[in-house]
């Protein structure tokens, strides 16, 4: 099943809202929807490519541990 992401140009990358297809919602004309894989949250990054970048807390935790 695929699921739709909610978009804003001003915000590059973030993940506004996720929704099951068939069940987005009218938004303003600069928000979009895209289509995201199965298991996308809104931890989730979006990439200009279309891919998905997975929210990993190890990864943050390791860069504040060198901050």
């Amino acid at each position: 099943m695929t699921l739709r992401a909610l978009l804003h140009p001003s915000e590059p990358g973030r993940i506004c809202e996720i929704r099951q297809v068939g069940d987005e919602f009218e938004v303003h004309p600069d928000f979009v929807w895209v289509d995201v894989p199965d298991g996308t949250t809104t931890h989730d990054t979006y990439n200009p490519d279309g891919t998905i970048t997975k929210f990993d807390i190890v990864q943050l935790q390791i860069g504040r541990a060198h901050v």
